[in-house]
């Protein structure tokens, strides 16, 4: 199978059958110069009446606010903890009522790797039993 690399930009890149992808460009890497394509997106996909957030690499969390309001929220936000502390995305979520089902951390940071149920416990005081730290090869139901 061959693949070709496509640019794109903030919108729908993918909507057939009842199923979606959209793209919303983050900070990440900061912001282009003028007329270049910005290089770092979040991503929104739904499908059969659920939502998945998932946030790749941020500047901070608050970019996600645009994807997370969409349809009242999401049944599963994916957020990157390789530049963000689970206590500030919690916090974060919670003063700014964000509505979500489930919450898993990924593309883990210092924090997770040296002390995973320690930084699982920050998270749960705060959010509850909805929250949960990825591991390779895990699957999560939606």
């Amino acid at each position: 199978m061959a693949f070709e690399a496509a640019s794109y930009g903030d919108g729908m890149l993918f909507g057939e059958e009842g199923f979606s992808v959209r793209a919303r460009h983050n900070r990440h890497l900061g912001e282009p110069a003028p007329g270049e394509p910005w290089r770092s997106f979040s991503f929104r996909v739904e499908g059969e009446g659920r939502s998945v957030v998932f946030s790749g690499d941020l500047e901070h969390i608050s970019e996600l606010e645009p994807l997370l309001r969409e349809s009242g929220g999401a049944d599963l936000l994916l957020m990157e903890t390789g530049h963000h502390r689970v206590e500030e995305v919690a916090v974060w979520l919670l003063e700014h009522r964000i509505a979500f089902g489930r919450l898993g951390f990924t593309h883990h940071g210092r924090a997770i790797l040296a002390d995973r149920e320690g930084e699982l416990r920050k998270a749960t005081a705060l959010l509850g039993e909805r929250v949960f730290i990825a591991e390779d090869g895990m699957t999560v139901q939606v």
